[in-house]
């Protein structure tokens, strides 16, 4: 269980890690742009860099500070299971967590979210989440652990139902090609 909770951890990480650097690399061109226009934006500019580059490590920190601080590999695995478990209750059960990503999709895919909000005022907490999730590059295991679905077979149906649902509405095309 701690081995699979491991690697599970470690995939989610990794794929994370991808789209925090294509963020980055993102980032970077409006700081480049934003570096130029004023010094108050400059500033603004510097701020969100460090920001980011913190947050990027503070994950990989923590995962090797339990495994080096751990007497033993079975305390370790232990306790890497438990980060896991904090960590996917903060970015689900925490409103916190949910805001922050609903913020990164907006910024980075021109409001996305507040489009889709739009568009389908009815949706279901559910599937908005299961969209948010999908558009940040989350596998479906990643999606089922942080939603506490048991099988990956529920989360794609839920998604192919989803799907369905977006390609109905008029701007459904651009909702679909946003979902991985």
């Amino acid at each position: 269980m701690a081995v699979l909770s491991l690697c599970l951890f470690l995939a989610m990480y990794r794929r994370r890690k991808n789209a925090q650097a294509e963020a980055a690399f993102q980032m970077a061109a409006d700081l480049r742009r934003m570096c130029s226009e004023s010094d108050s934006a400059r500033d603004i500019a510097k701020r969100q860099l460090v920001s980011l580059l913190r947050e990027r490590n503070e994950m990989l920190d923590r995962v090797c500070r339990i495994a080096y601080e751990s007497p033993n590999q079975k305390v370790a695995e232990k306790n890497l299971a438990k980060a896991v478990d904090e960590l996917g209750g903060r970015l689900t059960r925490d409103k916190a967590g949910m805001e922050r990503m609903e913020r990164l999709v907006n910024s980075n895919f021109d409001n996305l979210l507040v489009r889709l909000r739009a568009d389908m005022p009815k949706i279901k907490d559910v599937d908005y989440s299961l969209y948010v999730f999908s558009v940040l590059g989350f596998s479906a295991g990643a999606i089922a652990f942080l939603t506490g679905v048991e099988r990956t077979s529920i989360i794609y149906d839920r998604k192919r139902r989803l799907r369905k649902k977006l390609e109905a509405l008029d701007s459904g095309g651009e909702y679909v090609g946003m979902m991985s």
